[in-house]
């Protein structure tokens, strides 16, 4: 939790991943629930993802693509 509020602290672009949705005790409409009552970002915009079985991979790069800024400069490490 403390990553997601450093994150919107610093008005970062939150992309909400429930991961493991393929496991038998997965309960993501709780889970969408909690993401809106306690972080407050609408979790219906959450992706449901498993590693495992690769479902969800595709949206998930298709946000980052559509919704991270690219960055403003290229930094090099020094010589």
């Amino acid at each position: 939790m403390a990553n997601v509020y450093l994150a919107m602290d610093n008005e970062l672009e939150i992309i909400p991943v429930i991961n493991k949705i393929d496991l038998p005790s997965a309960d993501p409409e709780r889970v969408k629930q909690e993401i809106t009552d306690v972080i407050g970002i609408d979790g219906e915009e959450a992706i449901l993802a498993s590693g495992k079985s690769g479902i969800g991979i595709e949206d998930i790069l298709e946000q980052i693509v559509e919704r991270i800024p690219a960055p403003a400069e290229i930094l090099m490490p020094p010589h």
